[in-house]
């Protein structure tokens, strides 16, 4: 699965103007400021996701992408063979807070592309005290 993460000003004005065009909205987590930072929408079987807009957005595009392997996939020989292929990785491998195991790198064209696995799931209250800074990840 191919999830795009829009970095948007508004999640909760994006979340709206989804809606309208017939996407759920799957789940939101607020940021420490109380106000949505983050937010998953469903449309029948397609995922999009909405992430609040970083200040500094490193003068690229400001969509990135989740890639999904399918269950069971190797994500750690996906990221060795990655590296030995010369790719640049910008976030090492590492298990998320969320309850996926990742590593992101920039395409040819400044793209962000996070390449995950799912290795267990997480409670999201949990998962959104993270979010807003309250508890640090385990």
């Amino acid at each position: 699965m191919i999830m795009p993460i829009l970095n948007v000003k508004d999640v909760d004005a994006s979340i709206a103007f989804y809606e309208k065009l017939g996407f759920t909205k799957q789940m939101a987590m607020d940021g420490p400021d109380g106000v949505n930072a983050f937010a998953i929408l469903v449309l029948g079987q397609a995922n999009l996701a909405l992430g609040r807009r970083p200040d500094d957005t490193r003068d690229r595009d400001v969509v990135d992408f989740m890639v999904y392997l399918p269950e069971g996939g190797d994500l750690d020989g996906l990221y060795t063979a990655a590296k030995s292929r010369g790719i640049k990785v910008d976030e090492d491998i590492k298990t998320q807070y969320w309850g996926d195991r990742t590593f992101t790198l920039f395409d040819l064209d400044g793209y962000r592309i996070t390449m995950s696995v799912t290795v267990h799931q997480v409670d999201m209250d949990y998962a959104s005290a993270v979010m807003r800074g309250e508890l640090q990840p385990e």
